[in-house]
């Protein structure tokens, strides 16, 4: 193997970014025939869901509109998961280009490739519809609208189907949703507006998962970030999806997990983001390797040891059935107080300047740092030692962000399985409720004064039911 290389489920890295590169330019082939004819047409190519094989971000300056297909798998009762994983994936898309996006492809029933394909109960189109349009979506596209008589596909669901009728549920479903997006159309001059940024980099997802390592398992990065993601999902804050070609400056709180591969000079955007005054959350594994997957010399995390104040010596990979568990050291800072358990790997820092707010309970590092938090310039950064339970994440991200002045947008708890989001322009902020719980909640309401664009804010939202709200945003002139 050429040196440099790392071998990545059979395929070096080098590798993987040259099918990135060679995708890119086959389809700016493409591009440039339509664009010869007629510059103005804005061009696009559907996106997939969870993707391995391309690095999404490489796209960005060749298109001119980011869409994708969104094909979720809802349950018969009970959707929060399947509805915490297609926003993330929303959000991926939306922040590719930092603007609203087109669901490109959905279906209005049913696939024909799962391995049992479910219909859509009455609800769950809508549901599936109005979360993308929430998240930065300016359009509901179908796959397909009629139904082909043949070939691989003539299962597949359609808005019209081989009888070729209008009066069937799943068009009655597709007519009902056309009528909401006419009822909301203004949210179209609107965008999703984030504070917090979660670094998502698929560069750093094909090192790390490719890497013989400490869990040749599972490392779970792609969790990890799952993890920080839902935990800001669960409490309604928005959210843009960055990976290391990004620019962060613009953000209060940056997530960072798992940072195996530390590359184009990220570790210096992170310096100056939280010198400047920023927030940054990062975890073990990461400042490991370069751009080729060579590991760093004299300490890591690499070019994050003083932000961190701390340096990683050891790393314990535990067995899948083994756990240990964060301890809150008394009078810390955030004001944590619970245990919670952790598992799969387990960092073991030698603490310089940074504040150890839990530590560890079990075997023979009991008592070492498991989370701290250290003042770097205006800034705070915080290092997360180990895999913790999600409990973990709502509320020690929930507490930072207090202390940041990071706020949800509504006031009060959010009820579990409800998805509060938001979009806004300069002067008016939309709010999205949907439930997808298996039983009706309560909406915790936005301060001030709204207006109600769809749904019912006073009553009790039933699962799959969706209410939009509209409020004057407050002026500043300073």
């Amino acid at each position: 193997m050429p040196h440099g290389e790392t071998s990545v489920h059979g395929l070096t890295l080098d590798w993987k970014r040259f099918v990135t590169h060679q995708v890119i330019d086959f389809m700016k082939v493409e591009r440039d025939a339509v664009k010869a004819v007629d510059p103005a047409i804005p061009v696009t190519t559907n996106f997939m869901y969870d993707f391995y094989h391309y690095k999404y971000f490489k796209f960005k300056d060749q298109l001119d509109v980011i869409s994708w297909d969104a094909y979720p798998q809802w349950r018969n009762e009970g959707n929060v998961e399947a509805a915490a994983d297609f926003a993330l994936w929303h959000d991926v898309m939306r922040s590719i280009k930092g603007q609203p996006f087109l669901l490109m492809e959905s279906t209005p029933s049913t696939t024909n490739w799962t391995p049992v394909s479910k219909l859509k109960k009455p609800g769950m189109h809508m549901a599936s519809s109005l979360q993308a349009v929430a998240h930065g979506a300016n359009s509901v596209q179908y796959f397909q609208f009629r139904k082909s008589r043949g070939c691989s596909e003539k299962f597949h669901g359609a808005v019209v189907d081989h009888y070729g009728g209008s009066d069937t549920r799943v068009f009655r479903d597709v007519a009902a949703v056309g009528q909401r997006l006419e009822a909301i159309d203004a949210v179209t001059q609107s965008d999703v507006k984030a504070e917090v940024a979660l670094v998502f980099d698929m560069e750093n997802r094909w090192a790390i998962e490719g890497a013989s390592c400490p869990r040749n398992c599972g490392i779970h990065y792609a969790e990890q970030v799952r993890a920080h993601y839902r935990a800001l999902w669960r409490m309604g804050i928005p959210v843009d999806i960055v990976d290391e070609e990004c620019v962060i400056s613009g953000y209060k709180l940056v997530i960072a997990p798992m940072l195996y591969l530390l590359r184009a000079g990220f570790e210096e955007k992170l310096k100056a983001f939280v010198e400047n005054g920023g927030t940054l959350i990062t975890t073990y594994w990461s400042g490991i390797a370069d751009d080729t997957d060579r590991c760093y010399l004299d300490g890591v995390p690499y070019g994050l040891m003083d932000v961190l104040g701390l340096r990683s010596e050891e790393i314990d990979g535990l067995y899948d059935w083994e756990e240990n568990h964060l301890i809150p050291v008394g009078g810390n800072e955030l004001g944590l107080t619970k245990t919670y358990s952790c598992r799969y790997l387990c960092d073991l820092v030698r603490v310089n300047g940074a504040e150890p707010l839990m530590v560890y309970g079990d075997d023979f590092y009991a008592g070492h740092a498991a989370l701290t938090k250290n003042t770097y310039g205006k800034g705070t950064a915080c290092y997360v030692a180990a895999d913790a339970e999600e409990a973990f994440y709502d509320d020690f991200i929930a507490a930072l962000m207090k202390e940041k002045g990071i706020k949800a947008p509504v006031t009060g708890a959010i009820p579990v399985g409800l998805e509060v989001t938001t979009r806004e322009t300069d002067t008016v902020r939309y709010y999205f409720y949907q439930n997808f719980s298996a039983h009706p909640v309560k909406l915790p309401l936005p301060e001030g004064t709204f207006e109600t664009v769809y749904g019912d804010a006073e009553a009790e939202l039933k699962p799959l039911g969706m209410v939009v709200l509209k409020a004057e945003k407050e002026i500043s002139f300073v």
